[in-house]
C-alpha cells in the first residue's frame, strides 16, 4: 500500500511549478518589461531635457536598450507558448457581442462555438482526453468534468481577461486507476500534450493501492490567457457585466502553489523556440483533439 508517494509528488511539483511560471510569464514578464521600458523612456527623456550629465544620460540609454531587448524576448516566448496552449479566441471588434456569445467566439476541432457553449465543449473534450487513454492502462473514475455555465448577458465577454476551468478558481478533483506505476507516470506526462485548451495545472498528487489497481488522485485546472483584450461592453444589450476574469480569473489556484520547489528536469521541455530554463509542457500529439499522447 502506497501513501502520498514522494517520487510522483516531486515530479508533479516540478511539472506544476513550470506551468505556473509559464502562466506568470505574461503578467510578470511581458507586462513588467513593457512597464519598465516605459518608465525608463520617461526617465531618460527627463534627464536629457533637464540637462543631465553625459554619463547619466548614457547609462540610462544603455539600460533602456537592455529593457527593450528583454521585452522583445518575453513577447517572443509568449507567442511560442500561447500558440501551443491557448485556444483560438475571436476578440475582433468587428464581431458583435451577441454573435460571440451565441456562435462565434472559439474554434475547436474545426467547429466554432459561442461563450455559452464553452463549458459543455470543454467538459466533453477533457472527458474524451481521459477516455482516449483506456488502451494505455488508465481509466478515469470521475463520471464527468462539470463546468458551471456563464451568465446569459453577452457583455460577460468584456470581462474575459482570463478564464479558469472548471470555474470559480476551484480545480477538478480527479481520480484515475492505472495498471502500474509506469502507466501512472506516463498518464501524468501526457498533460504536456493538452494543447489549445489552456495550460493544465496539476497539484496534490497522491498514489495508493497496488498493481494492477493503482489509484492516482490529483487536482486539475485549465488556465486560458487571451492573446488580446476582450471587446468592450455594449450598453445596448443585457445588464452591466462585472469586471474580472471569468470563472474566477487567475486567482483561484495560484496561492496554493507558492511553496513548490523544482522537480526533475525531464518534466519540463516546452515548445521549441522559447527561451529560459522553464520550458513548460512540451510533448507531441494533442493538438486540438483529445487523443492521448504516446
Amino acid at each position: 500500500m502506497f501513501k502520498k508517494m514522494t517520487l510522483p509528488q516531486l515530479h508533479i511539483t516540478g511539472f506544476a511549478l513550470v506551468l505556473v511560471l509559464f502562466l506568470l510569464l505574461w503578467g510578470f514578464g511581458v507586462r513588467a518589461y513593457t512597464n519598465k521600458q516605459a518608465d525608463l523612456e520617461k526617465d531618460t527623456k527627463a534627464k536629457q531635457d533637464n540637462g543631465g550629465t553625459a554619463e547619466k544620460v548614457q547609462a540610462k540609454t544603455k539600460e533602456l536598450e537592455k529593457e527593450k531587448k528583454n521585452s522583445k524576448q518575453a513577447e517572443a516566448d509568449w507567442k511560442v507558448y500561447s500558440g501551443k496552449y491557448m485556444p483560438d479566441l475571436n476578440f475582433s471588434e468587428k464581431t458583435d457581442l451577441i454573435t460571440l456569445y451565441q456562435t462565434g467566439l472559439v474554434k475547436v476541432d474545426g467547429a466554432t462555438y459561442g461563450l455559452k457553449d464553452m463549458p459543455t465543449v470543454w467538459g466533453r473534450w477533457v472527458e474524451s482526453w481521459y477516455d482516449a487513454q483506456r488502451d494505455k492502462s488508465v481509466t478515469r473514475n470521475v463520471p464527468t468534468f462539470a463546468i458551471g455555465s456563464y451568465a446569459t448577458d453577452p457583455n460577460t465577454i468584456s470581462t474575459l481577461k482570463s478564464i479558469t476551468f472548471p470555474d470559480g478558481g476551484k480545480p477538478w478533483a480527479v481520480s484515475v486507476t492505472a495498471k502500474d506505476f509506469d502507466s501512472a507516470m506516463a498518464h501524468l506526462r501526457r498533460f504536456n500534450s493538452m494543447e489549445h485548451h489552456g495550460v493544465p495545472v496539476v497539484s496534490g498528487v497522491a498514489i495508493s493501492g497496488h498493481s494492477p489497481n493503482l489509484l492516482l488522485n490529483y487536482n486539475l485546472a485549465l488556465y486560458v490567457i487571451p492573446g488580446a483584450e476582450p471587446p468592450k461592453q455594449d450598453p445596448r444589450i443585457g445588464g452591466a457585466a462585472k469586471s474580472g476574469g471569468a470563472g474566477g480569473g487567475m486567482s483561484g489556484m495560484m496561492p496554493g502553489m507558492g511553496g513548490m520547489s523544482g522537480g526533475p528536469s525531464g518534466m519540463s521541455g516546452g515548445p521549441s523556440g522559447a527561451s529560459g530554463s522553464g520550458g513548460g509542457a512540451g510533448g507531441s500529439g494533442g493538438g486540438s483533439k483529445a487523443g492521448a499522447a504516446e
